[in-house]
């Protein structure tokens, strides 16, 4: 009954969609995307920094200023630091190479508040390389950490430990000591059927913490899921499954397949103590397919339940952004007509 009594509601007020499945045992209420989508909530932005073209595959805010980080060589380093109020260059790091503190290929970042420290992935080297951000320099002060499995991203859940997602077949979320030791793995799987074999492929997803480090945030950018999780004796604990959208797939050849009405899910993902900010293009499997021009984001905003509260609508084609810890400001990777580095008033 109360299912039904909130089924009607959504019906005759669209703005009372919420995250109800995050509640075990209770029936998928899905957004409807032409609620979810919306321009009323129009935030305008200021370009800070200019960066030259490329793929850009997060930015961090930090008390010392912006943290960015290129995936390919579009200057001499990958990761830069500039001034959080004026834009001005403070400092650079990582060469492309094999040594301390060079990449192949970095990829995602995790970022501790406690230490203003950043640890980048490179996807190649199965490393985990750490960096210290301080007020004019970036500095690599700890060992790289190797891992026996290629991983995405990472994010450290404590000083002595790091939780990441892994790529390739059989896919999981790990948690692992400074030493690559693994503690403990959770599978990810993004639909529970039986037919489908998930070792023979992944799903591309990321990973964010609250600056408290007491949720883990997994979104996946293929189809619309949001997963809570807390960290309690080295273990990981769901909090949330959240499939926000309906998906549309099939199973070919014990594989998942996105059908072409499939409404992609996330591009990036910020995390604050209070809440969770997942962009999205609002567009399809098929919009995408087709290499048509995106002008546009829209930022869904989640509580620490999982529990839609409102949109954010940006003018522009955003890549990664942060948002600051009092949920004031969001940066971000803009692409406003040409590459820039934004920051947004909330």
């Amino acid at each position: 009954m109360q299912i039904a009594y909130y089924r009607n509601l959504i019906l005759l007020f669209s703005s009372l969609f919420l995250g109800l499945s995050c509640n075990k045992g209770q029936e998928q209420l899905f957004l409807d995307p032409e609620t979810v989508f919306t321009q009323s909530n129009f935030i305008r932005g200021e370009e800070l920094i200019s960066v030259p073209p490329g793929k850009y595959a997060g930015i961090q805010f930090t008390p010392y200023g912006i943290v960015y980080l290129t995936t390919e060589n579009n200057s001499s380093f990958f990761l830069h630091l500039s001034d959080s109020i004026n834009g001005k260059p403070l400092a650079d790091a990582g060469i492309r190479g094999r040594g301390p503190g060079e990449f192949i290929r970095p990829w995602m970042a995790g970022y501790d508040p406690s230490n203003s420290s950043l640890y980048i992935s490179d996807f190649y080297r199965k490393a985990l390389v750490p960096f210290r951000i301080y007020k004019d320099s970036i500095v690599m002060d700890d060992p790289e950490i190797i891992i026996d499995k290629y991983f995405s991203n990472s994010s450290p859940i404590k000083d002595s430990f790091f939780v990441y997602l892994s790529v390739g077949g059989n896919q999981s979320i790990n948690l692992i000591a400074k030493t690559g030791e693994t503690l403990y793995e959770l599978p990810y799987k993004i639909v529970n059927d039986k037919e489908i074999d998930y070792s023979l492929f992944d799903f591309s997803a990321q990973m964010s913490l609250s600056p408290d480090k007491e949720s883990l945030i997994v979104i996946g950018n293929a189809f619309a899921s949001l997963r809570i999780y807390t960290v309690q004796e080295n273990k990981l604990n769901l909090l949330c499954d959240y499939s926000y959208f309906k998906h549309h797939y099939e199973v070919k050849n014990r594989q998942l397949i996105s059908k072409e009405n499939n409404l992609m899910g996330a591009c990036f993902c910020s995390v604050t103590d209070n809440h969770i900010y997942i962009s999205s293009y609002g567009c399809t499997i098929e919009h995408i397919m087709a290499q048509k021009s995106i002008s546009e984001t829209y930022i869904m905003v989640f509580n620490m339940k999982g529990e839609y509260l409102r949109t954010l609508y940006v003018d522009k084609r955003l890549y990664s952004f942060a948002v600051t810890p009092d949920d004031k400001t969001l940066y971000a990777v803009a692409e406003a007509p040409d590459m820039c580095i934004m920051r947004f008033a909330l």
